[in-house]
């Protein structure tokens, strides 16, 4: 499959505003404000315009756990192995504070991106398998309609996900528009050169040029 080189920016401009939130990490910030508003949205509209183009009638659940297990699963365990261990010879051994408890040592496998992520990707096999993908108009809209819903469940993931799934169908539905510009010529008034004029710049300011 031919590797889209708009995606690899999207994806590295989303990581880079994380990075920043983080680094910037005050409430009281305008840019903090900013970056919280899209960065993490970001993520689950690459995940939809990832899902566009597969055919989920012909992947199993079996398959579809398996690439979720190597992609969030197992890495998400493996993180939270080694950052218990971490503390318990920090806390325990070095400064001797005591042991950290269960739920300082199991916190990181309940991260709310990664646990949203994978709910999303499930929910997603289902409806574009069982409810037909052709139909994604048909669930953003229930989707908005029940995190409208849920404004004030107390559920934990319950808003979370219904958001995740919200913008995951935006990059679905989005998708064929989005490369559509990206893949023109002149007819779309240069829009579709400047766009790919903006992404190789990012992608491979050595190699850059770029003419109307």
């Amino acid at each position: 499959m031919e590797r889209k080189k708009y995606i690899d920016v999207l994806r590295g401009f989303a990581m880079i505003s994380v990075v920043l939130q983080h680094a910037i990490n005050t409430g009281s910030s305008s840019l903090m404000r900013v970056l919280l508003t899209y960065h993490m949205p970001l993520f689950f509209f690459i995940s939809g315009i990832l899902m566009q183009g597969q055919d989920y009638r012909k992947i199993s659940f079996a398959v579809h756990f398996n690439k979720l297990a190597k992609s969030i699963v197992i890495p998400i365990m493996t993180y939270t192995f080694i950052q218990g261990i971490t503390r318990i010879i920090i806390d325990g051994l070095i400064q001797r504070t005591g042991f950290p408890s269960l739920w300082v040592l199991l916190g990181p496998l309940l991260n709310w991106f990664l646990v949203t992520l994978l709910l999303m990707k499930l929910i997603c096999w289902a409806k574009y398998r069982l409810l037909n993908g052709n139909k994604a108009i048909i669930y953003l809209i229930a989707e908005i309609l029940l995190f409208c819903l849920c404004t004030y469940t107390k559920i934990k993931y319950v808003q979370m996900t219904l958001c995740a799934l919200i913008f995951g169908d935006f990059g679905y539905i989005l998708r064929p528009y989005i490369e559509k510009v990206y893949y023109s010529e002149l007819k779309t008034r240069y829009i579709g050169k400047i766009i790919r004029g903006g992404i190789q710049f990012v992608h491979d300011p050595r190699n850059y040029s770029f003419s109307i």
